[in-house]
Formats: C-alpha cells, sequence, structure tokens
C-alpha cells in the first residue's frame, strides 16, 4: 500500500556492538564521557534485553552500575478494528503545535525540553505524528514509526492536568488506525513494567502480546 504520505526520512546510520571477542574492551573503554556515536561526548548507556542476557556480567566487570528498572515490549494485531478519532490530528510531518507541546509536555514530565524533539531528525523511516487538543492547546500527542508492516509507537504523553480524560487513549488508536491504513500488520510499543494504568490502556488497545524485557545499564560513577 502506498505510503507517501507519510514520508518523513533521513539517511541511514547504524552502530552496533560487534563481535563477542572484543565486546569486553569496549565496554571498559567506554568511560563516561565517551558517548557510543564517536565525538558526541555523552555518557555511555546501554539497553540490555532478555535476549542478550550474559552482556550484563560483561558490563558488571566493566563497573557499570546494576539494572535500574524494567520496561515491556508488547506487540498488537493491527487487523482488528481501531478507528480514528474525529478529535486527533493526523499527520505526515510534525507540524509546530505538534514540536511545541513535545517540548512543553517533556518539561512538564520531567525530561529536557529538546530531548524528544531532536530524536525526529534522526528518524530514517515514515512517521505518523498524532496530537489531541483541548482547551485551545495541545494536551496529548505520540508518534507512529513505519518499518515495512511494523508501526512503532512512540512518545506518547498527555499534560498532567490533562490526564485520565481518553486524549492519549485517542491519539494511540487513530495511529494505529492510520498505520493499518499505511500497510502495517503489527504494532509494537514499550512500557515501564511499573506504570499500571499504562499497561491496562495498551491492553485495552490490544497490545496483549508479551515479547521481551529491557533495563538500562550506565557506568558508575
Amino acid at each position: 500500500m502506498d505510503r507517501a504520505p507519510f514520508g518523513w526520512r533521513h539517511p541511514p546510520h547504524q552502530l552496533g556492538v560487534g563481535d563477542a571477542s572484543g565486546r569486553d574492551a569496549r565496554f571498559r573503554d567506554a568511560g563516561p564521557d565517551r558517548g557510543a556515536v564517536r565525538g558526541d561526548r555523552q555518557p555511555t548507556i546501554f539497553r540490555v534485553t532478555a535476549l542478550t542476557p550474559t552482556i550484563d556480567a560483561s558490563l558488571s566487570e566493566a563497573g557499570y552500575e546494576p539494572p535500574a528498572g524494567v520496561t515491556h515490549t508488547l506487540a498488537a494485531d493491527l487487523s482488528g478494528g481501531h478507528q480514528r478519532d474525529a478529535a486527533v490530528t493526523i499527520a505526515g510531518l510534525p507540524d509546530a503545535a505538534w514540536r511545541a507541546a513535545r517540548m512543553r509536555l517533556s518539561r512538564a514530565l520531567g525530561a529536557g525540553e529538546r530531548d524528544h524533539v531532536d530524536v525526529l531528525d534522526r528518524l530514517r523511516v515514515p512517521v505518523i505524528f498524532a496530537r489531541a487538543d483541548a482547551e485551545g492547546d495541545t494536551q496529548a500527542l505520540a508518534y507512529a514509526a513505519l518499518v515495512d508492516d511494523l508501526a512503532v509507537i512512540e512518545a506518547v504523553a498527555t499534560d498532567p492536568s490533562h490526564r485520565r480524560r481518553g486524549l492519549a487513549r485517542a491519539c494511540v488508536a487513530s495511529l494505529l488506525a492510520a498505520a493499518r491504513d499505511a500497510g502495517a500488520r503489527t504494532a509494537i510499543l514499550q512500557v515501564v513494567a511499573d506504570n499500571a494504568p499504562a499497561l491496562a490502556l495498551y491492553a485495552q488497545l490490544g497490545f496483549t502480546a508479551h515479547l521481551y524485557d529491557y533495563h538500562y545499564r550506565r557506568r558508575a560513577p
């Protein structure tokens, strides 16, 4: 199916851990001021999945902190009856309202103002953006990155003053419908394991398949 309306693309850049023989040395060499991408001078943080448990031992030996929290990766079948909500704006590009709301919500939720916005400039796949307005401003938003027949739901956020009004649900449901119409057959998302309200919401939207878990490791100060 044609995905031309959602054409937010950038040139590819990939980074891998590499072969196991040289992996431990790279873990040791990745100091607190050396990022995984050469020259970015950011602290090195590893995401360790349940599919690669042996990496934890290497990271512990290299001086990394114990695992912090657990995140679930969940999947939903898009062959069901997901429908777009008329109150949600769907677009193939992040408009000024979406970007401004994302920065405001990042501040409200305790993250860096540009943490989520800057990621957009590094996306290399088509993306669908959703936002829900209330009282004259965007109060909830999210986006879906499309890879072949897979839709990855990201950056779901609601202004704390507008929670429990169904706005996040409307955004995600609309993204699922739009992604299905663009050719996606499965959607996945990630949610912190102890976020019970989010888990309940996503289960209602069909995210009932538990794929795997992951956690983060950073070098101890």
